[in-house]
């Protein structure tokens, strides 16, 4: 599948929408199951609370983890690239990859709080929402993950 290489400004603006998107369907979806909690869902099976508590920060650390060492291998064949907007595709594949392991682990959160009304799930999807919004993709963060030189840089904030 061949995409169409974005300028460096509409490359930002579309990670940017996708981050966004991704974090509100985490909050919302915490805060549909936080509304159904509170309006009377009862828990499905609270014997699943036991085996939830292994298990969830298990997903979470590994998602972490994993999200962690693939974005920083990838990272190793963008700053290859030849020009800023290889560079920046491999960028975009790998932000993509890195969010949807993160998310993964924050749903399973929810809805493992959902089926046992145990909070505590709900505050380990609360680690990764706080986690994602720091990961808020910006100029300064691109430039130091790509380790950009002073011409890529300039074009990759439009000066």
């Amino acid at each position: 599948m061949e995409t169409n290489p974005l300028n460096p400004k509409e490359a930002l603006k579309t990670l940017r929408i996708l981050h966004f998107a991704l974090l509100a369907g985490m909050i919302f979806f915490s805060l549909v199951a936080l509304f159904l909690f509170y309006n009377g869902l009862e828990p499905i099976d609270v014997e699943l609370s036991r085996a939830f508590t292994y298990i969830i920060p298990i997903f979470v650390v590994s998602g972490y983890a994993t999200s962690h060492l693939l974005f920083r291998n990838r990272m190793g064949v963008a700053r290859a690239a030849k020009d800023l907007t290889e560079k920046l595709t491999h960028y975009r594949a790998a932000f993509i990859v890195r969010l949807a392991l993160l998310e993964g682990p924050a749903f399973f959160a929810i809805v493992a709080y959902m089926l046992t009304s145990e909070l505590l799930f709900l505050g380990w999807a609360a680690i990764i929402i706080v986690y994602f919004i720091t990961l808020w993709p910006t100029p300064a963060k691109i430039v130091a993950d790509l380790a950009l030189n002073y011409n890529e840089q300039h074009e990759l904030e439009g000066n």
